[in-house]
């Protein structure tokens, strides 16, 4: 239910397809597609991962911590916080299991596939 009215939800459809489009269709440069390459938010693209498992535990402690649940003030303080915690996450739990699946990767390729038990050597 869209906005409260079953008669509005072919705008979930056309949001779809809008979004859709915008991802596989080739991109402009401009302010937009500028802004998309900066570094700092293409940072936050690597642990969004952390982000979303830690933006709600963050902002419940911070509203039990005192502050305010106005939507401005908590998002000043909130986004911030949850985005050092989200990149200090990454960088302590995500990147070192990254690396240990890029070794067991590698060591899996160089790996003999096994013969089949079924299958007669020549």
């Amino acid at each position: 239910m869209l906005l409260g009215s079953y008669s509005l939800d072919f705008l979930v459809g056309v949001a779809a397809f809008l979004i859709i489009g915008a991802c596989v269709l080739p991109v402009r440069t401009g302010p937009v597609a500028n802004a998309l390459q900066w570094r700092p938010l293409a940072l936050v693209g690597v642990a969004s991962y952390s982000l979303y498992l830690w933006h709600v535990p963050v902002i419940e402690a911070l509203i039990d911590g005192g502050v305010s649940t106005g939507f401005a003030v908590l998002t000043v303080i909130a986004v911030p916080v949850c985005i050092a915690v989200a990149l200090a996450s990454y960088a302590v739990i995500e990147s070192p299991f990254l690396r240990l699946r890029r070794q067991w990767a590698r060591s899996a390729a160089k790996q003999e596939a096994p013969p089949h038990p079924n299958r007669v050597p020549a």
